[in-house]
């Protein structure tokens, strides 16, 4: 189980559904970042009030790769399959390079469907 405390990244969020499943339960610490101007308005809008939560729009390999922050859970969904193939390989050196340990969640259907098989 991950402490409450978790610095925890999503990549590709959406309109926050799984944002505020962390935020019910107990999960504070939360980073996003969209590439959709008009999605990370919508979530700094939607997410106002909480100020542990930053929202950036942004190239999630430009933010990895810039970024100073370090998180020990990197989440994204429905987002790798969208990616040129090349970059494919940068996203997951950077996402490395961000990460406090070796703990990161990758949820995207086509893979597992992959590892199924």
């Amino acid at each position: 189980i991950l402490p409450k405390d978790s610095k925890i990244l999503e990549i590709g969020p959406g309109n926050g559904f799984f944002v505020d499943w962390l935020l019910m339960n107990g999960y504070s610490n939360i980073t996003l970042v969209d590439l959709d101007r008009n999605n990370v308005e919508y979530l700094k809008e939607k997410y106002r009030n909480i100020k542990s939560i930053d929202v950036y729009c942004n190239d999630a390999i430009e933010f990895l790769k810039n970024t100073s922050k370090k998180f020990d859970l990197i989440i994204t969904r429905q987002f790798l399959e969208h990616l040129p193939y090349e970059n494919i390989f940068k996203f997951f050196e950077y996402s490395l390079l961000c990460a406090v340990s070796t703990i990161s969640l990758l949820i995207m259907p086509f893979l597992l469907l992959l590892l199924v098989l």
